[in-house]
This record gives structure tokens, sequence and C-alpha cells, in this order.
């Protein structure tokens, strides 16, 4: 069945959960659910947007069926039809979520107004070393989205690249105020970095999700970046 039709699907759950750490907390301190998605129930639009999120996470995005979604938050099939006409817009509402809260968390991690313009940059690659490293990480569902919906006229393809495209403005802003010799260049490097570190979690070992830091030294030092990640007092 098209992806662009409300589809009706069972899949086992996946058993265990985890807590994503925020700001070094350790996971057993934090509430017990996927990749830091903490399901509202103040509005059946929000336990739908929540709930699907947290499996398509889990397991897929194609994978996941509408009937999984509203066995798992409690909301009748008329409800979903009142806010999505489609998957395809359940989907694209999920991800826009999980943009605003990974933006929270890239400020939160990566916005210290204390750091140097190349600490910045640093602080930000230590976010994401720390996310991937995560037994809780799921993988970039941006990654997932493009690779799970190549058509470029696709709803969720189309998010998927917006969204990377604001990563590389971010990171190019960053280089410019770190005074980078070529900020564009940096930007596309580190953006790759940052994609491949995503899409290698949990496959090969924390080890290799923190080697993302020497690797990002390393552009920094060739484009002349400062690398000291706090202003001296």
């Amino acid at each position: 069945m098209s992806s662009k039709t409300i589809e009706s699907n069972t899949v086992k759950s996946a058993g265990n959960t985890y807590a994503l750490p925020k700001n070094g907390t350790p996971s057993h301190l934090l509430p017990r659910t996927r990749v830091g998605i903490v399901e509202d129930k103040s509005s059946p639009r929000d336990r739908l947007v929540a709930t699907a999120r947290r499996l398509f996470c889990q397991e897929g995005l194609r994978a996941v069926g509408i009937d999984r979604v509203l066995a798992e938050s409690g909301v009748a099939k008329m409800t979903l039809y009142r806010y999505f006409g489609s998957k395809d817009e359940l989907i694209v509402a999920c991800l826009a979520e999980h943009e605003r809260e990974y933006w929270e968390l890239w400020e939160r991690e990566a916005g210290d107004p204390g750091s140097t313009p190349g600490g910045r940059i640093l602080n930000v690659i230590h976010f994401i070393a720390k996310r991937t490293s995560d037994p809780a990480y799921q993988g970039c569902i941006f990654l997932n989205a493009a690779q799970s919906f190549p058509d470029k006229a696709h709803p969720a393809h189309d998010v998927a690249v917006k969204h990377k495209q604001s990563v590389a403005a971010r990171l190019l802003r960053l280089g410019k105020d770190a005074g980078a010799r070529d900020p564009r260049v940096l930007a596309q490097q580190l953006l790759l970095l940052i994609n491949g570190t995503q899409a290698t979690a949990g496959m090969l070992g924390r080890s290799t999700q923190w080697a993302i830091v020497g690797a990002a030294e390393t552009l920094l030092r060739a484009q002349g970046v400062e690398l000291s990640r706090t202003t001296p007092k």
C-alpha cells in the first residue's frame, strides 16, 4: 500500500526501553522512554505524535502502521483523521517535533555564552558524540526518512533535506564567527562528520563515535580556528 494513504500494519514491540542522557545525567535517572521522547498526554494530537515518534524511532518509518500507533496512543481512528489525512502527514508532524527538540538540545549543549567561537563548534561535536554513543540512540530520524522515502517529491524527504541544510547553515555561521579561512568548506566537512557519526551509531562502538572529536579538531586546526572551548577570564 502506498505510504500516501493511511495504512494498517501490526508489528511486535521492540521490548526494552532506554533513556537518552541530557547534560550528562545518568540514564537510570531519566524517564524510561527511547531517545528522550516523553509522551505528552495533554491532547489526542500530542499523544498521536509522541507515540508515533517513539515507534518510528524504534522500528522504522515504514515498518510501523497506523493501527499500531492508534492502539498504543489510545486514540480513535476518527480522531486521527481529524488531525492527519494520511500517514505521510503524521510522519511530517513527527519530524517537525523531533527537529524542535533537537535544536533545543543543540542550543543547550552548544550555546554556552562562555565558550569561544571555536569552542562552540567543539561543543556541537561533543554533543553529537555523546548523543550517538548512548545506548538509547536510535539513529538520525532525518537520515532514516531520506533513505526510507528516496523520492525527492515526498514530503518526509523534503523535511529531511531541509533539516540537514539547517545544520549546515548553523555550522557555517559558527565557522564564520570562529574566523575559519573557508567557513563554507569547513561547514560541509563537519556536516559529513556528523552524518557519518549518526549513521554508524550502535555499530562500531563508543570509541568510534567519539573519534569525531579528534577529526573535527584536525579540520579546525587546518582552518586556523582556536580550539580552546572557554573564554579566558
